[in-house]
């Protein structure tokens, strides 16, 4: 064997050494491209997953605040549509013929029964003459009551306030849900 045929052997085993390590680099590079390529897959869906789960919350929550943005608003709006029935009721009262402000005045006016001796009736001198001079009542007129009275005992500790502001406000909680009845039924 000549020195050309050991160059050329030599050459030929570090060929076949070189081709075999390659092939086993590649066979090593392709079995972790597949196992990275499975593991960012799965890490991939596992992200997607989360993100979906995150999506739906995030929608239910909108969904919630929404609803509650939408009951407080209905709120608002029966409030103010009870706040303007009341309105209107008062201003009718303010609105009636005399006769019928006179009805109403005397009505209230029996109020004072539950105090016993001299009372004093405080009313807006606008409505002074509709009240009939009674034995043991005082009337003193006083501006910017409105309409109605005020029914004072001659000590002061016992006071009935009639004004119509005052009787709408004690009527409001005792009607409210009777007006919203008629007004939205079951709603």
């Amino acid at each position: 064997m000549g020195l050309q045929e050991l160059e050329s052997r030599l050459r030929q085993d570090a060929q076949r050494e070189k081709d075999r390590i390659r092939s086993e680099a590649q066979e090593t590079a392709s079995r972790e491209r597949e196992k990275y390529a499975k593991e960012v897959d799965a890490a991939y869906e596992k992200e997607l997953a989360r993100g979906l789960r995150l999506a739906e919350l995030s929608g239910k929550k909108i969904v919630a605040e929404a609803s509650v943005h939408a009951a407080a608003a209905l709120s608002n709006a029966r409030h103010e549509v009870m706040e303007d029935v009341f309105k209107k009721s008062k201003e009718r009262v303010i609105t009636l013929p005399d006769s019928e402000k006179k009805k109403l005045l005397e009505k209230w006016m029996k109020s004072r029964d539950n105090i016993s001796g001299k009372v004093r009736v405080r009313v807006d001198p606008e409505y002074q003459n509709l009240l009939k001079k009674e034995k043991d009542v005082e009337i003193l007129a006083e501006k910017n009551m409105g309409f109605g009275l005020v029914i004072e005992s001659s000590d002061g500790k016992i006071r009935v306030d009639c004004r119509i502001d005052s009787v709408i406000s004690g009527l409001k909680e005792t009607l409210k849900p009777e007006v919203s009845q008629i007004i939205w039924g079951g709603l």
